[in-house]
């Protein structure tokens, strides 16, 4: 998968630097483009925007309290200019078959279609989600859920997310569990159908394989079910 991140300099220049380097350490995603890192010098700009979005299958447009690109003069918004890089990438994006996602930074408020130009209308239609700052790793998982089109996790998902070690604890209790629940049910079976119990009628050697048995079915249960959970 290859993301192109649209933002205005002015205002999300640090998170998007920070969201970047997380897009990149995620499995699936193979590039992601920020015209800072992703434009040679001497390039022409706009083909090179053209060319990023092109080999995109999403875009993430960041929008902050200056995405707009209001003038400190009273001046009329950048955005509103034909020659505005934002406004071209953000309306080539809506125009493709790419993904867009809005992402609202720090708290800014997605603007109204009378705000923006007729070819940006249709990002106000558009769910966004939310990326602060100060809750960066509990947000950043709702853009992961966006972008990889996941349904959004419960407050339970998200806790165990940012816990992995917590989350392979309990993976092994669980598959601990699972071998003793199997030797439960053969035990049950066996004495019935024989009047023994298991270690006389498989040994030592068998009644190993039985729980290493239990676990990998414990294990697979786990596994599906968390497939059908996605």
């Amino acid at each position: 998968m290859n993301i192109f991140v649209s933002y205005r300099r002015s205002d999300t220049r640090h998170i998007s630097g920070r969201l970047v380097e997380r897009l990149e350490s995620m499995p699936g995603v193979h590039k992601v483009f920020l015209d800072v890192d992703g434009i040679d010098p001497g390039s022409n700009f706009e083909t090179m925007i053209d060319d990023g979005l092109r080999a995109s299958d999403i875009c993430l447009i960041l929008i902050g309290d200056d995405w707009m690109g209001l003038d400190a003069d009273g001046g009329g918004a950048r955005i509103l200019g034909d020659g505005d890089f934002v406004r071209q990438e953000a309306a080539k994006a809506l125009a493709s078959d790419t993904k867009v996602i809005p992402i609202l930074v720090d708290g800014a408020p997605m603007p109204t279609k009378q705000e923006l130009p007729s070819d940006l209308h249709a990002i106000v239609s558009i769910d966004a989600v939310f990326l602060r700052h100060n809750s960066f790793k509990q947000d950043i998982e709702q853009v992961e859920d966006a972008i990889f089109a996941r349904k959004a996790r419960t407050p339970i998902g998200r806790f165990f997310s940012r816990h992995p070690f917590l989350t392979l604890f309990l993976k092994v209790v669980g598959g601990v569990l699972g071998a003793a629940a199997t030797v439960l049910v053969l035990t049950i079976i066996n004495f019935e159908m024989t009047g023994r119990n298991l270690p006389t009628t498989f040994g030592s050697e068998g009644l190993a394989w039985l729980l290493v048995l239990g676990a990998l079915v414990a294990g697979g249960a786990l596994a599906g079910w968390r497939a059908l959970r996605r």
